[in-house]
């Protein structure tokens, strides 16, 4: 008996081989045991981060909003062909052209689902404005034209004119033309 307590003894005893401790079962039990805990722990982490997240995307519907955004990208090609050919238009200040590809745009515009509306919105109301302030500029130009050549009455119907565009302006374009629609006023009040 004496030796089987022995054997058992030494199976639970540190024992040292070249210099190397060997663990004995009892730690080498503890170790395994650990492992398997930490394992299924970080499984337990893993898998509650991927139900957390699979309840974000449903929740917050993330596939179809992305979905609907490339879909709403891919709508979108066309009319930013249109935009930059407008940029051209306006550029070379030919307020006809740009009447022009503005109506392209606000055709396709209205083709368009809403989320590509959202997307281009401003910039479709940017262009309006734009071609607004464009005309006005170009109707002042008419007028102070008429004012030179002594065409009073051709110069107070322009004024007319012009008064109904700059109503439509928004604030941006109305400060950056005032300066020429106060000297067109003052033109046609002193001649």
């Amino acid at each position: 008996m004496s030796e089987t307590k022995m054997m058992v003894g030494n199976v639970f005893k540190k024992r040292e081989v070249d210099g190397v401790t060997i663990l004995n079962i009892t730690e080498l039990v503890l170790i395994l045991i650990i492992i398997i805990l930490l394992r299924s722990m970080i499984a337990e982490i893993i898998a509650s981060i991927v139900l957390l997240s699979l309840y974000l995307i449903y929740h917050f519907n993330l596939i179809d909003r992305f979905l609907a955004n490339v879909s709403a990208k891919r709508e979108l090609q066309d009319i930013e062909h249109l935009f930059h050919t407008f940029e051209g238009y306006f550029k070379q200040k030919d307020s006809e052209k740009c009447e022009q590809v503005y109506s392209q745009i606000t055709d396709n515009y209205r083709n368009l689902s809403k989320n590509a509306k959202d997307m281009i919105f401003k910039r479709t109301q940017d262009i309006y404005n734009q071609i607004l302030m464009l005309q006005t500029d170009n109707i002042i130009s008419d007028t102070i034209e008429h004012i030179n050549k002594s065409e009073r009455e051709a110069a107070k119907q322009k004024m007319k004119e012009i008064r109904e565009m700059y109503a439509k302006l928004n604030k941006q374009n109305k400060a950056a033309i005032v300066d020429r629609y106060e000297l067109v006023l003052e033109k046609i009040s002193t001649s």
